[in-house]
């Protein structure tokens, strides 16, 4: 048996999910930068949350057209259903060893999956890598994604330290699902899906996270690139919609709070979304 396929087959295996909706003017920069990956034991499942654009119609001309050693699933779901739940059917579906999620309005930097592999490798009870990540359009300073800016340890090795360092007002950290290449164990074992239906969806998944997380390394290298388009969901909903998520997700939080963490949590949680509710003290019932 030829020796490049030999190990390709024994690697670890990654899959990267990518939801799709309404991303026609971005998807084909996401799927080339998924094709151009240097790492090759990859399946890409992808989820149209039947999406109204050409979205789909770009992904298809795409994969017609690639003959590389990534493996391409495109799903679809028979009634749009969120971000939530596509990422859920592409976790369902997936068969790596290790689960990447991808916003299709975003892209890859072409060896962030080997590098992240690469670290993974280094210890197998490692249930998270989060690489570092690019903002654009650049701004000159203050870019919070960038966490080489933070002088984070290289890792936390247990439960008690990831959580003092997440529920810490004082210590950045990455709340988002993407970028972080995930065990997909770790996330099947604790049943980390996503809430369906809400927006802001990867703080709660984060809260859920951080609560069974004990194994976490970063790296400083830079291994996605993040933009911050006028038409994502976030800019687009209202500062009222936005809030009502927002109550709904603390109902949910303070109704889950470890009685260890309590006051760490409580107000955690209460600082880093009461800037929301500013303008919309009351919101009846969530």
């Amino acid at each position: 048996m030829d020796e490049k396929y030999w190990k390709c087959q024994n690697a670890i295996k990654v899959s990267i999910i990518v939801p799709v909706y309404n991303v026609e003017d971005y998807i084909e920069r996401c799927i080339l930068s998924i094709m151009k990956q240097t790492y090759q034991n990859i399946e890409c499942i992808i989820v149209d949350d039947c999406t109204p654009d050409n979205s789909v119609k770009i992904i298809q001309t795409l994969l017609y057209k690639y003959n590389g050693t990534v493996s391409f699933q495109l799903l679809r779901h028979a009634n749009n259903k969120g971000l939530s739940a596509s990422r859920n059917t592409g976790t369902k579906k997936a068969t790596g060893d290790y689960i990447y999620y991808l916003d299709s309005d975003d892209e890859l930097m072409p060896n962030c999956i080997e590098h992240l592999v690469n670290i993974a490798k280094t210890d197998t009870s490692i249930e998270i890598v989060q690489g570092n990540t690019k903002r654009f359009p650049e701004i000159s300073n203050n870019d919070w994604y960038d966490i080489s800016r933070y002088n984070l340890p290289t890792e936390f090795i247990n439960n008690e330290s990831i959580r003092n360092w997440f529920y810490n007002l004082n210590s950045p950290k990455p709340i988002n699902a993407w970028n972080k290449l995930i065990k997909k164990e770790f996330l099947i074992t604790y049943a980390l899906f996503f809430e369906e239906g809400l927006i802001h969806e990867d703080e709660l998944w984060m809260f859920y996270v951080t609560k069974f997380l004990k194994h976490i390394r970063f790296t400083n290298q830079i291994t996605y690139k993040h933009y911050c388009t006028p038409n994502s969901i976030i800019s687009t909903s209202s500062q009222q919609k936005s809030a009502y998520h927002i109550g709904k997700i603390l109902r949910i939080i303070t109704s889950s709070i470890d009685k260890k963490y309590f006051k760490q949590q409580y107000k955690f949680y209460l600082y880093y979304f009461a800037p929301r509710f500013i303008n919309y003290p009351s919101l009846g019932e969530y």
